[in-house]
């Protein structure tokens, strides 16, 4: 018998229903990123519009343990990474302005073919477990947008707004709601290599279903933070040290304790670091560099045995593909 929860494609499933809602998602996606250059001067992802920096470095597979080393889906131990660092707003304003919700994107490669893509973020959960929920949410988002940039009347919109968080918040229940929330209520603006970052759901490790998880190795104290833009600590900090975080894998063993479906919870077992992302001394990519921003994190250009798992990752799946044609 396997310890460990295998992958398997229901857990992907979605309804019919599901599945259409979808599909308009898409299209609603496409239009307002290909018109996000009105509001954001240049065409913009729909959401962790604003770019902080780009970074190079490699990815240093240590693999100790014994289940997680006859898992490992990495082809060698010495790999190269591109990171973003980006906020989750799907709007660029001020830093002194934005929410501390924060991102970091990886693309994970060897030159030779594998690719790997972990979009991770500083909130270890989600808001909904609700496939449709969050979709209706979305379209409304993406369709007040649209109205936005077109000068066009936003009550009714603003209204059916209103009505599918409200939908969201019944469907997903208050209490869960709130527990899920509470940690993002005390998350104060900080530098963000300063944060833990985690994968958005879960993917495959592998045979075996997991969580990922960045630690940074080292916490930075910046002075007067609201008047300095993330873009310029990173730039400072990169070009004086070397960054290191600690890269960790948490393998799905029990679904009550550990449901791959609920992002509502977190899982209570510990991580597993299996490597270092380590960043040397450099020059970081600004946002202004064009390249970085037609640059697709998308998951879903994973190896097979690194691809996301769940369905609200598959929610993402032509979420990603159309922000992508839409931007290039």
């Amino acid at each position: 018998m396997k310890n460990y929860i295998p992958f398997s494609e229901e857990q992907n499933k979605l309804s019919d229903e599901e599945n259409a809602l979808l599909q308009e998602a898409t299209i609603s996606i496409k239009n307002v990123v290909g018109k996000t250059h009105l509001m954001n001067g240049k065409k913009t992802r729909n959401f962790h519009a604003k770019t902080h920096a780009g970074v190079l470095g490699t990815f240093k597979l240590d693999i100790k343990d014994e289940l997680l080393s006859s898992l490992n889906p990495f082809p060698t131990s010495d790999l190269k990474v591109l990171a973003r660092f980006s906020n989750a707003e799907t709007k660029i304003v001020p830093d002194k302005l934005a929410l501390p919700a924060y991102g970091i994107s990886l693309k994970i490669s060897d030159g030779a073919g594998f690719e790997a893509n972990f979009p991770m973020v500083n909130f270890p959960v989600f808001i909904t477990n609700s496939v449709s929920d969050l979709l209706k949410v979305v379209i409304t988002l993406n369709d007040l947008a649209l109205k936005g940039l077109e000068n066009e009347s936003k009550i009714l919109t603003g209204l059916d707004l209103i009505k599918n968080v409200a939908a969201t918040m019944l469907n997903t229940g208050i209490f869960p709601l709130g527990d899920a929330l509470k940690n993002g209520f005390k998350m104060k603006k900080d530098f963000v290599l300063n944060f833990a970052y985690h994968s958005i759901g879960c993917y495959r490790f592998g045979d075996a279903v997991c969580k990922f998880q960045l630690v940074p190795r080292k916490n930075f104290k910046i002075e007067n933070p609201e008047e300095i833009t993330q873009q310029d600590c990173l730039k400072k900090t990169f070009s004086e040290e070397e960054i290191v975080f600690d890269f960790q894998v948490q393998i799905c063993k029990d679904m009550e304790k550990q449901p791959i479906n609920d992002l509502l919870k977190e899982w209570p077992d510990d991580f597993t670091t299996i490597g270092q992302l380590v960043f040397p001394v450099q020059n970081i990519i600004t946002s202004e560099d064009e390249s970085l921003e037609k640059t697709d994190f998308s998951p879903f250009q994973n190896q097979e045995k690194l691809l996301p798992v769940g369905r609200i990752q598959q929610t993402r799946l032509k979420a990603y593909s159309a922000s992508f044609e839409a931007r290039s």
